[in-house]
This record gives structure tokens, C-alpha cells and sequence, in this order.
């Protein structure tokens, strides 16, 4: 799997305006989202414009400041996370384009191969971001809209395979959403991995972690 970097004014006008539109819900769900200097929902797409278009000069400095870095990150740990993901029982793509943003959330997706990251001084926040958000691509169809689970049990899920033992080679900590619920067992065992190297069964703590493997080791 090849991680493109990219970071440009025409997709941060075009994530700002979605972030505008999506603000009733992300209000609903408990979200706070970073927008536009002096802007909300009721502003005219060029004023939206004009804003993120001056906002973006020193996101863009910060943009190349940090980019060398987490490329560096990406190549060293690519076996690591070639590894991890080849638990997944599900079609892994071959390339995902990472677009940085200083507007949203801390991160989101659009399937089948685009993921958008926080842009911050933090490199290795990025990468956990950015191993968040690529496991959401890879079990949104055949996983999470086919059973129809809710936001936060989704939530949930992808925060528990990012506390995969194999990843604190990649980060020292991750920490879980406090809004998170806990889907139930029968939905739990839908979800499709392999077995590991070892032959150990799936869906244990040595592939897990503490925080998602006590409950998977009840299946």
C-alpha cells in the first residue's frame, strides 16, 4: 500500500464548504470542528473561498515543513503496516491519497481510496490518523454500511484495531474516543480477519491490545 501526500487549495476550498454543510451533524455527534476564520454556515461560498484562500498561505509552509517527515515515517514502517493490514480479510487498495487540512474533524474519508488528515506539527499524530482513517476505507462497504452499524459502534471498532499491539512500533499511544459505544458480540464476530502468522486464533489481544482485545477474546 503507497500513501500519496498531497495538500492543495482547490480540495481545502471544497472540504471547507462540505464541513460547512455537514455542521448540523457533526454538532449532533458531539463533534467540535476547526472552520474558516469568522465563518459558518450562513456565508457565501465565496466568502468561504476568500477566507480559506488567505488561511491556506501558512497551512501550506507548515504543509512542507512536515511533509519529509512523515514520508520518512511511511517508507520506515511500511512492512509494519503492509503487515498489519494484511489481517484484514478485505480488499486492501493499493494506493491512498492522504489530503491534508486544517478544517473538520481530525480526520475523515471517502471510500474506496481517499483519506483527509488534520494538518498539524505533529507527525506522529498524522500517522495515527492516517492508519484511523485508512482502516475506515477498507471496512466501510463490506463491513460497516452491510450491517448496518451505527457512528460510534463504527467509532469503536476502527479505535480498538488502531490499538493493535503490532502498531506501537509506529506510535507509542493511542487513545480511544470518549463518545465510542460498544457494539454487541454478534456484531463483533461479523467482522472478517485472518489469522495471524502464528497461527493464533483471531481476534485475540496480541493482535488487538489491552483496550479491544478483552472483548474480542470472547469470541
Amino acid at each position: 500500500m503507497k500513501f500519496i501526500l498531497c495538500h492543495s487549495l482547490e480540495n481545502e476550498i471544497q472540504h471547507a464548504l462540505k464541513m460547512l454543510a455537514k455542521l448540523s451533524w457533526f454538532t449532533q455527534n458531539g463533534y467540535k470542528i476547526k472552520l474558516p476564520e469568522g465563518i459558518n454556515q450562513d456565508y457565501k461560498e465565496e466568502a468561504v473561498e476568500e477566507v480559506v484562500a488567505f488561511e491556506f498561505q501558512e497551512a501550506n509552509k507548515l504543509f512542507q515543513k512536515i511533509n519529509p517527515e512523515i514520508e520518512q515515517m511511511l517508507n520506515k514502517n511500511q512492512n509494519t503496516i503492509k503487515k498489519f493490514f494484511s489481517f484484514f480479510d478485505y480488499d486492501i487498495p493499493d494506493k491512498v491519497i492522504v489530503y491534508f487540512t486544517i478544517y473538520g474533524p481530525g480526520g475523515s474519508y471517502t471510500v474506496p481510496d481517499k483519506i483527509i488528515v488534520m494538518l498539524k506539527d505533529d507527525p506522529e499524530w498524522i500517522l495515527k490518523m492516517i492508519i484511523h482513517e485508512t482502516i475506515h476505507i477498507i471496512i466501510e462497504e463490506p463491513f460497516i454500511k452491510k450491517f448496518s452499524i451505527s457512528h460510534w459502534e463504527k467509532e469503536f471498532i476502527v479505535d480498538g484495531l488502531c490499538s493493535a499491539s503490532i502498531l506501537k512500533k509506529l506510535y507509542s499511544n493511542y487513545t480511544p474516543q470518549k463518545q465510542t459505544k460498544k457494539p454487541s458480540l454478534k456484531v463483533i464476530k461479523k467482522l472478517k480477519l485472518k489469522k495471524d502468522p502464528l497461527s493464533i486464533p483471531k481476534n485475540t489481544e496480541l493482535l488487538f491490545g489491552n483496550f479491544y482485545g478483552k472483548v474480542l477474546n470472547k469470541i
